[in-house]
């Protein structure tokens, strides 16, 4: 029977049915997912529940919003289906680390968004054990699904004291009609809101963002240069975890865009992959243009998108090309599309988003304070291409909207 401890600001996932997962959890959140059919288990570790941009650079695992994203992608790209998951969640205790756990109640903030992305997912929640003044050392047992767990005092600001129980405890089944009703949830988010995080990462925010629809016949284009390897991952990881099909180009050299499309679909909400010739678009992808490739869309019967690939010769000096793409999408019919040119050097994509706001497109460019070089953007600024132009962190919503 193999052990595996998961810390915090961590992502535990095993096939292994023999397998016992443990933790030790205070104010944070011990997510645990069961595949009862598969018998396959896993479990994060968070400390705070949404990303905000002072903390940024930490490490995303840290964070409820993008932990249980990644964990259920690692079921998903096992072969699991929602159906067969079942989750359970231990923490978010009142325990008083310092001044600013107290005053913010981060072990609530933890627990409800948990609890909010399970419900957005549709995977029930079959047990509980959050709040208390105690913490908890957790037990998982991946063969049958069983969560326990043992109680210990935490004495002062930063202190435990690890004299646990003599007895575990079980987890406290959760009546299946808690929680049944998102808009009952999220309205109960808004009466008891503690402000725990500065505008605009706070829980109802982040969830109303989540839950945003959009139209069913869009599409999201994307181009970015110099600058833009961080400026994407940070765009696409702010983005909720359901969209329509996203595709980018990024100029970049041959052998480094599937290593760009690895890096960000690690932190991704998303799905994000290179463009693979002949295949259909579909929702929640990213597709990148592979380096040296052009890459454009083309539309079949039925409203179905097709990403080609070629090697025709380089436009305004790369290949790929962001006007390479943006002229394809502008030939597409009866699709709501959003069009972004980001930070970069040179002119590429600029008339490409001119017409694309020509045929009724909304086009957005990132802003000069955030950019590294605004060549790009500005001149897409320059010739009246752009309905908006906003700094990075605004893009995303901004997105979101324009596809509604």
């Amino acid at each position: 029977m193999g052990k595996i401890d998961v810390h915090s600001g961590e992502i535990g996932f095993t096939g292994d049915s023999s397998a016992v997962m443990t933790t030790v959890v205070g104010v944070c959140i011990a997510l645990i997912i069961w595949d009862k059919k598969h018998r396959r288990g896993g479990m994060c570790h968070y400390r705070l529940p949404v990303v905000q941009d002072a903390l940024a650079g930490n490490n995303p695992h840290d964070f409820g919003s993008t932990a249980i994203v990644s964990l259920l992608k690692r079921f998903k790209e096992s072969g699991s289906e929602v159906s067969d998951l079942e989750a359970r969640i231990i923490g978010g205790g009142h325990i008083h680390y310092g001044g600013y756990m107290r005053d913010q109640n981060i072990g609530e903030q933890n627990a409800r968004v948990a609890v909010a992305l399970l419900q957005y997912y549709s995977i029930p929640l079959k047990g509980r054990a959050v709040g208390g003044s105690l913490g908890r050392q957790i037990r998982f047992e991946v063969e049958t699904g069983h969560v326990a767990y043992k109680e210990f005092d935490c004495v002062g600001d930063s202190q435990l004291n690890m004299q646990l129980a003599e007895e575990e405890s079980s987890i406290e089944e959760v009546n299946p009609n808690i929680l049944n009703r998102v808009d009952e949830f999220l309205k109960m988010l808004q009466d008891q809101q503690r402000d725990c995080l500065p505008e605009p990462d706070s829980i109802t925010d982040f969830l109303e963002k989540s839950q945003r629809s959009y139209h069913r016949s869009a599409l999201i284009v994307i181009g970015a240069s110099t600058g833009g390897v961080e400026a994407l991952s940070d765009l696409i990881q702010r983005l909720p975890p359901v969209t329509p099909p996203i595709c980018l180009v990024q100029h970049i050299p041959k052998n480094f865009s599937n290593s760009l499309a690895r890096n960000i679909n690690k932190n991704s909400p998303l799905t994000v992959s290179e463009a693979i010739d002949g295949a259909e678009l579909q929702d929640s992808h990213v597709y990148i243009a592979p380096g040296d490739k052009h890459f454009k869309l083309v539309q079949l019967p039925g409203d179905r998108l097709i990403s080609r690939l070629s090697m025709d010769p380089p436009m305004n000096g790369f290949r790929p090309s962001i006007d390479y793409l943006f002229n394809s999408v502008r030939r597409i019919e009866h699709r709501k599309i959003a069009g972004v040119l980001m930070t970069g050097m040179g002119t590429d994509g600029a008339n490409g988003m001119l017409e694309l706001k020509k045929k009724g497109a909304y086009t957005i460019v990132q802003n000069k304070d955030t950019s590294v070089v605004w060549g790009m953007a500005g001149e897409a600024v320059r010739i009246g291409a752009t309905c908006r132009t906003a700094p990075l962190i605004a893009i995303p919503q901004l997105i979101m909207e324009a596809v509604k």
